[in-house]
C-alpha cells in the first residue's frame, strides 16, 4: 500500500509539474526573453538596410572603400562582380600613383589594404606582382604609429592560412608570428580590475582592448597565456559597459559615448566565440546588451535609412561626426559589427577569418591616364581661333581636379606645447594643382600652419583640416587630442580602428549631408577617427572615411603608445621625411591672412611693439633674439602687416 501510495503521490507531482511549466514556459527561455531587449528593426532587416545605403552612396569604390567591401563581403551579401572589379582596378591605381608607397609611418594602412584584398578572393601576396605582407617585414615600421600598427599586423597575417611574413634582409627587427603575440600580451595593463588594452597611460580603452582580443582570437582557447589575458579583458570590459548596454571611448575622462566602441566589443566577443544577447556579463540594468544599444544609434528614416550615427543627438562630441548625424565611418564599422555577428549566428568562420575565400593572384592593371579631353575642347582646338584661345582650351582639357584628399594620420595625440607635421597626400597623383589649405577647428586647442604643423595649445580636441585648393571642395581632416600628460616626452600619432587603420581622407564636397570629412577606420579602424563620414566612401551624399574600429579604425580617440622603447617616435618625422613634399602644399605670401599666421604664433612670447620686433629681428644675433623670445615667424607677421599698412597709405 505504502509503495503504490507513493508513486501515485509521485505521479501527481510530476503532472502538476507539467501543468505549470505549460503554463509559464521553460524557466531558461522565460528568463531571456524577458531580460534581453528586443532588436528594432530585426536583425536581418537592419543588415540589409545598412548593405543597401552602403552600395547607394559608395558607387564607385576604391581604396577609400576598403571597410566597405569587407563588410558587404563579410555579412555574406551578394555584391555583383562588377562592383569588386572597379574596387580592385581604381585601388591598384591608386597604389600604382604612389609607387606603392602609401604611408611612411601608418603600416596598419598596408594591414588593411590585406583584409581588403582578401576579401574580393585576391592573393595579397601577389597584387599585380607586389607581395604586401613584404611591407609587414620590418617590425620596427610597424611599430612606428604606437601599439596599433602590431594589433592589424597580426589581425592581417591571420586572414587567411596560406599567408606568412616573408623574411626580409636589412631590416632592424623581423617580424613574426610569435613576436606579434608576445609584443600585443606584454602591453596588457596589470591593476586588476582593468586589466584590458590602451596605447597611453594607465586607463584601459575600449575600442584597443577589443581590437587587441580580435588580434588574438585565433589563438584563444588554444594558447593559456593569451586566454589568460583575453579572459582577464574580459572582466574589464564587463565592467566598462554602461547600464544602457553601449559603452565609451577614450576621451579624457571616457564619458564620450559612441557607436564604434560597441561595434569594437561586438566584433571581438564574436570573434572569441561569446553571444553578446546571452552571455550575462555583457547584459545591463533592463536587459540592454551592447546590439540593442548599437541599434539605437541607426537610422531607419529618410535618405539616410541603413546609416549609423558617431553620438546620440544631443551627446558630447568628440571628434567624430556630428550629434545625431548618419556618419560614414559609423556606418562602415556598422556594417562589418553586424557581420561579424550574423557570421558567429550562422556558425560561420569570424569577421577577419578569411579561411572560407579561395584566393588568386591579382592580374595587373593598366596605369592612370589623363583625363581626355570633352567634345568641345576638341572642337575649339581645331578652329582657327586666336592662338590665346587656343592655349586657354588646351590648358582646360589638360587639367585634372582633385578626386582625394589624404593625411598620413586620422588622429594623433599631443601634449602642450608639442607639435607634430602631418603630410596631405593628393589624388591623382597628376592633380593639376595639389595645394592644399590648412584650418584648426578650436585654435585655442591647436593650431596648424599652412605646411601642416599642428601645435597644441591646452588639453582638449580639435579636427585639423586640410581642403584642396583647386575648387573641387576635396578634403581630409585628423582629430588632435592635447593633453597636459608627459609621458616621455613623445608626441604620439595614432590611428584608430574605428580603428582600423587607414589615413584620413574624403571624396565628398564640403556640402555633403553637414558631416564632418573624416578618415573611413581604423581602426583602425578605423578606428581610425578621422572626422566624418565612411568608407562608405561618400561620392555622392556623404563624406567617406576609412580606418576601423576604434573611433573611431579603419581600421583605423586614441592616444600613442607610451611604453614602445623602441626610440621610434612620431616626433622623429620631420619635414625631411618628406622629401621636400610639403612645398607642394604651401600657399603663396599673398594668400596668408593674419589669422592664418596667428594659428602657429602660440608660443610663450614676449609681445613686443611691432617696430621693436622688427628691429630686434633683424638687428641682434640668433642668441640674443632666442633670449627676447621672439619668432621668426612672429616677425615674418609683423614684416608683413607693416607692409601691408605702408601700402594702404
Amino acid at each position: 500500500m505504502f509503495s503504490m501510495s507513493h508513486k501515485r503521490n509521485r505521479s501527481v507531482v510530476v503532472i502538476l509539474l507539467i501543468i505549470c511549466l505549460c503554463l509559464t514556459g521553460i524557466p531558461g527561455q522565460q528568463s531571456r526573453a524577458a531580460s534581453v531587449k528586443e532588436l528594432d528593426p530585426p536583425f536581418e532587416t537592419a543588415m540589409t538596410n545598412v548593405g543597401n545605403y552602403i552600395l547607394s552612396v559608395d558607387t564607385n569604390p576604391d581604396y577609400s572603400s576598403i571597410w566597405n567591401i569587407i563588410g558587404l563581403v563579410r555579412s555574406g551579401r551578394i555584391i555583383s562582380q562588377e562592383y569588386k572589379d572597379t574596387f580592385y582596378e581604381n585601388t591598384v591605381r591608386y597604389l600604382q600613383d604612389n609607387n606603392w608607397q602609401i604611408t611612411r609611418a601608418k603600416y596598419s594602412e598596408y594591414s588593411k589594404l590585406i583584409l581588403g584584398m582578401t576579401a574580393i578572393g585576391k592573393d595579397a601576396t601577389n597584387i599585380s606582382g607586389h607581395n604586401l605582407l613584404e611591407y609587414l617585414s620590418d617590425f620596427n615600421k610597424v611599430k612606428l604609429q604606437g601599439f596599433n600598427g602590431p594589433i592589424w599586423a597580426l589581425i592581417a597575417l591571420k586572414s587567411h592560412p596560406s599567408y606568412t611574413i616573408p623574411q626580409v634582409s636589412g631590416v632592424g627587427e623581423q617580424t613574426t608570428e610569435e613576436g606579434l603575440i608576445t609584443y600585443l600580451l606584454s602591453k596588457q595593463l596589470t591593476e586588476p580590475g582593468k586589466e584590458g588594452w590602451t596605447l597611453a597611460g594607465s586607463t584601459p580603452d575600449t575600442d584597443i582592448t577589443g581590437m587587441t582580443i580580435q588580434a588574438l582570437s585565433p589563438y584563444y582557447g588554444k594558447r593559456d597565456d593569451v586566454t589568460a589575458a583575453v579572459d582577464k579583458a574580459l572582466e574589464w570590459l564587463s565592467s566598462a559597459q554602461n547600464e544602457h548596454g553601449g559603452y565609451s571611448t577614450l576621451n579624457g575622462d571616457g564619458s564620450v559615448e559612441t557607436s564604434e566602441s560597441d561595434d569594437q566589443v561586438i566584433v571581438a566577443l564574436s570573434s572569441i566565440g561569446l553571444d553578446c544577447q546571452t552571455d550575462q556579463r555583457f547584459i545591463k540594468g533592463d536587459g540592454s546588451w551592447v546590439m540593442s544599444r548599437l541599434f539605437e544609434y541607426y537610422s531607419s528614416v529618410g535618405t539616410d535609412k541603413g546609416g549609423f550615427l558617431h553620438v546620440l543627438p544631443g551627446a558630447d562630441n568628440n571628434g567624430g561626426g556630428a550629434a545625431g548625424s548618419v556618419d560614414g565611418m559609423a556606418t562602415e564599422q556598422g556594417m562589418y559589427a553586424l557581420a561579424s555577428y550574423h557570421r558567429l549566428q550562422k556558425g560561420q568562420t569570424a569577421l577577419y577569418d578569411m579561411s572560407d575565400i579561395e584566393v588568386s593572384p591579382g592580374e595587373s592593371v593598366e596605369p592612370s591616364k589623363p583625363d581626355e579631353p570633352d567634345a568641345t575642347t576638341r572642337k575649339q582646338e581645331n578652329t582657327t581661333k586666336s592662338s590665346s584661345t587656343t592655349t586657354q582650351a588646351k590648358k582646360t582639357a589638360t587639367k585634372k581636379r582633385v578626386k582625394a584628399v589624404y593625411l598620413d594620420y586620422r588622429q594623433i595625440s599631443l601634449q602642450k606645447g608639442k607639435t607634430r607635421t602631418l603630410k596631405a597626400t593628393i589624388s591623382p597623383s597628376n592633380a593639376s594643382n595639389k595645394k592644399v589649405k590648412w584650418t584648426s577647428s578650436n585654435k585655442k586647442v591647436a593650431t596648424v600652419t599652412q605646411k601642416g604643423k599642428v601645435k597644441g595649445i591646452k588639453a582638449g580636441t580639435a579636427t585639423i583640416t586640410a581642403t584642396a585648393r583647386d575648387g573641387s571642395k576635396k578634403k581630409a581632416t585628423c582629430k588632435v587630442i592635447v593633453t597636459n600628460l608627459t609621458s616621455g616626452n613623445k608626441t604620439s600619432t595614432t590611428e584608430v580602428g574605428r580603428s582600423n587603420t587607414s589615413g584620413s581622407y574624403s571624396n565628398q564636397s564640403s556640402s555633403s549631408q553637414g558631416n564632418s570629412s573624416s578618415s573611413y577606420y581604423y581602426p583602425g579602424g578605423n578606428s581610425g577617427q578621422t572626422s566624418g563620414s565612411s568608407s562608405t566612401a561618400t561620392k555622392d551624399s556623404t563624406t567617406a572615411t576609412t580606418e576601423a574600429g576604434a573611433w573611431t579604425y579603419d581600421g583605423e580617440t586614441y592616444k600613442a603608445d607610451s611604453g614602445d622603447t623602441n626610440g621610434e617616435t612620431e616626433d622623429t618625422l620631420d619635414e625631411e621625411d618628406y622629401d621636400g613634399e610639403m612645398d607642394e602644399d604651401e600657399e603663396d605670401v599673398e594668400d596668408l591672412s593674419e589669422e592664418d599666421f596667428e594659428e602657429d604664433d602660440s608660443e610663450d612670447t614676449i609681445h613686443l611693439p611691432a617696430w621693436l620686433a622688427i628691429i630686434l629681428g633683424l638687428s641682434s644675433s640668433g642668441l640674443m633674439a632666442a633670449s627676447f623670445r621672439v619668432p621668426w615667424k612672429t616677425l615674418r607677421k609683423h614684416l608683413l602687416t607693416f607692409m601691408a599698412s605702408r601700402s594702404k597709405k
